[in-house]
């Protein structure tokens, strides 16, 4: 199929440019649509198939209920809007906007003429070549099939949305007066069928010639699921390749885009070996000129194999495909071993950092641009706030006219999410509280025909990682997240992947360098946040930045870890050192980063005085040694409490590392100025000699 730069668009003609009313029969005789690369695949559910049927069934029944005048009354649907353009000798209809709606009816014409022996209308075996898909061969084979044999074929249909789309058909077609009587049951009969075709109309309209269709997109698109800018983005960014490059892009680009599942799953096996090696756990392509070499090729060969008669499962199979999965797998390819369903189940997990937000840190990628701590320190840069996305890659991204560009922005964008996906946390599901933030860190390899999971850098049993590295890589990263919730401006990200995709062997990480590395960038941003010389920066109560206490809380992890360990040594800060050696083991093994926002006092600001509770200086009350840090809830049920009635209302081992510090201390005596102070120098020792530790380098 034609690109829309191997045709020519026809001149502005009258009869062309002007929007005509078709019938269903009409709209389908004599023409040829093709779906842009650039579209969604189709995407309707069993719902909007049969409110369709029962719009179109209840318009008759009204026509009918009118007397004979209305018997003819004709029934518009809404519009297809296409632009028209001259492709090998002949007129071809891209559609810009209807193609959802365009693909159901064709689908209807297809398998009710047969299932209801409609005699009237065009034949479905001479609708075969009406509809193409750009980069969709697999849709494009099973709407041909459908045309030739109708409901006949629905077993073998491989693209999961035209078979559910074509059962439900079947289904509605097949029901019977006495189903009909069920709310839930749609029946279409052949006086629908009838009616569909000859009074059942589209207002087509040919955009005029010269038009611009991003824009268009961009402003227009009012019909269905508005399109997202990212949507926007690749079609402005696959209009300047080739046509089988355009398919390798979409490929790409909508396999990075499922965010949920490891990235080889969205692949069909034998791409899986071109892109991530033998074992499906690697880099092999050194350069987008590779990579686009080996998935053209491969898409080359999956276009000239001819159409499979073994069926999927059968649509009721829990085994089967989900609906879901399928539709975001690449386009095209649905069925091709790429979807994350049994074969290759490697679990769903939740994100730190949604598509568009990927996109913009790919930019700053694509651009060199050196990582920052802040919006000010980055203010010529690529901005990480996905509101701009269209914006930022106008500035900054690839140029239309430089398709080695574009080739160059897909390769490191899929560079970057298998980096995401290999050494970035994720969360998977819990059957816990709502706090508890199940952190992963997984790998995805081979293992023989599926894709299997391991901990990054901890391995398994008898494989050589190392699980205290993996807990201090988690740490680190989850210490990040849970102080920058939101999905845009993730300069932590940024600054994670610029590293990684900055190491000489790319794919392969030492797990002690990056360890190493997740330290380095942990100080410099507190540096940015806090100074020895500025004490008074730890001192203000509620305002002190959750910042600090997630390091602080990394850094009493890392100190009792090596003091467990027998590596600290005897000149640094030993907080824990009035603590028994079960607790400090206690403590740290249990010790996760979970989302605690609220700065609370230890020591409350206003205690009870009528119980005899002595209300400190505001001074000593907001001292860094009488904060903690706490979830909401925790802070707005037990804000009044006293230290040792509030600590009896907490599970310690879920709370940070400081507040057990601060709750044993309360419980072996008492909670009062000088235990502040002295629990505030401990802690402020840490971040000093955090601070010393990088300046030196």
């Amino acid at each position: 199929m034609g690109s829309e730069r191997d045709a020519v668009t026809i001149d502005a003609d009258p009869d062309l440019n002007e929007p005509v009313a078709l019938t269903v029969s009409a709209v389908f005789d004599a023409a040829r649509y093709v779906v842009p690369l650039y579209q969604r695949a189709y995407a309707w559910t069993p719902t909007e198939v049969e409110t369709l049927l029962k719009d179109v069934r209840d318009a008759r029944t009204r026509s009918i209920d009118g007397g004979p005048r209305r018997n003819d009354a004709d029934y518009y649907i809404g519009s297809l809007v296409v632009d028209t353009v001259r492709s090998d000798g002949e007129v071809v209809h891209e559609v810009v906007d209807g193609q959802q709606r365009l693909t159901t009816l064709l689908i209807i014409l297809s398998v009710a003429a047969r299932e209801l022996g409609a005699a009237e209308g065009p034949a479905p075996e001479n609708l075969q070549s009406v509809l193409g898909f750009e980069g969709r061969p697999e849709a494009e084979k099973d709407l041909r099939l459908l045309c030739r044999e109708g409901p006949y074929a629905i077993e073998r249909v491989h693209t999961a949305g035209i078979r559910v789309a074509a059962e439900t058909v079947k289904r509605a077609c097949a029901a019977t007066v006495d189903d009909s009587a069920f709310d839930d049951t749609v029946r279409f009969t052949r006086d629908d069928f009838d009616y569909l075709q000859a009074h059942v109309r589209l207002l087509r309209t040919s955009l005029p010639a010269g038009t611009d269709l991003n824009h268009y997109f961009e402003v227009m698109n009012t019909r269905g699921e508005q399109l997202e800018k990212h949507e926007i983005l690749k079609a402005r960014m696959a209009h300047s390749l080739p046509t089988q490059e355009q398919t390798a892009f979409a490929h790409i680009w909508d396999a990075c885009s499922v965010l949920d599942r490891h990235l080889q799953v969205q692949f069909p096996a034998d791409d899986r070996v071109l892109i991530f090696g033998a074992d499906w756990d690697g880099w092999v392509n050194p350069s987008a000129g590779s990579l686009f070499a080996n998935l053209t090729g491969a898409l080359e060969a999956t276009a000239e194999a001819p159409i499979r008669d073994t069926p999927l499962a059968p649509s009721n199979d829990p085994q089967g495909l989900a609906l879901i999965d399928v539709l975001r797998s690449p386009p095209g390819r649905d069925d091709a071993g790429n979807s994350g369903a049994s074969d290759d189940d490697t679990g769903s997990y939740g994100t730190i950092v949604d598509f568009p937000n990927l996109l913009l840190h790919v930019l700053k990628l694509y651009r060199v641009q050196p990582p920052a701590w802040s919006a000010a320190d980055a203010v010529s840069s690529v901005s990480l706030m996905d509101k701009n996305l269209l914006e930022e890659f106008e500035k900054f991204g690839p140029r239309p006219e430089r398709p080695s560009e574009v080739r160059h922005f897909a390769w490191l964008l899929l560079k970057a999410r298998f980096l995401l996906d290999t050494y970035v946390i994720r969360t998977q599901g819990t059957a816990g509280r709502d706090d508890d933030e199940n952190w992963v860190l997984h790998r995805a390899r081979r293992s023989n025909t599926k894709i299997t999971t391991l901990s990054t850098f901890g391995g398994d049993s008898g494989s050589g990682g190392d699980p205290s590295l993996q807990r201090r890589i988690l740490l680190l990263q989850s210490m990040f997240q849970v102080t920058d919730t939101r999905r845009t401006g993730k300069n932590f990200l940024y600054n994670i992947l610029h590293w990684l995709n900055s190491q000489e062997h790319g794919t392969r990480i030492d797990g002690h360098e990056f360890a190493r590395r997740l330290e380095d960038m942990a100080r410099d941003r507190l540096a940015t946040i806090y100074s020895p010389t500025a004490p008074k920066l730890l001192h203000r109560g509620t305002q002190v930045q959750n910042y600090i206490f997630n390091f602080l809380d990394y850094e009493l992890f890392r100190f009792a870890s090596e003091r467990r360990g027998g590596a600290a040594s005897g000149t640094e800060p030993s907080p824990f050192s009035g603590l028994a050696d079960r607790d400090l083991t206690d403590a740290v093994r249990d010790f996760r980063f979970r989302f605690r926002t609220s700065v609370e006092h230890f020591y409350p600001v206003n205690p009870d005085q009528s119980e005899g509770h002595e209300k400190l200086p505001h001074d000593v009350c907001d001292h860094f040694g009488n904060l903690c840090l706490l979830t909401r809830s925790e802070n707005s049920t037990r804000s009044n409490l006293m230290p040792k009635p509030k600590v009896g209302q907490f599970d310690l081992s879920r709370q940070t590392l400081k507040f057990q510090i601060m709750a044993k201390i309360a419980e072996k005596s008492t909670w009062g100025e000088a235990e502040i102070r002295a629990h505030g120098d401990a802690m402020t020792s840490i971040l000093d000699s955090a601070l010393e530790a990088r300046d030196a380098g």
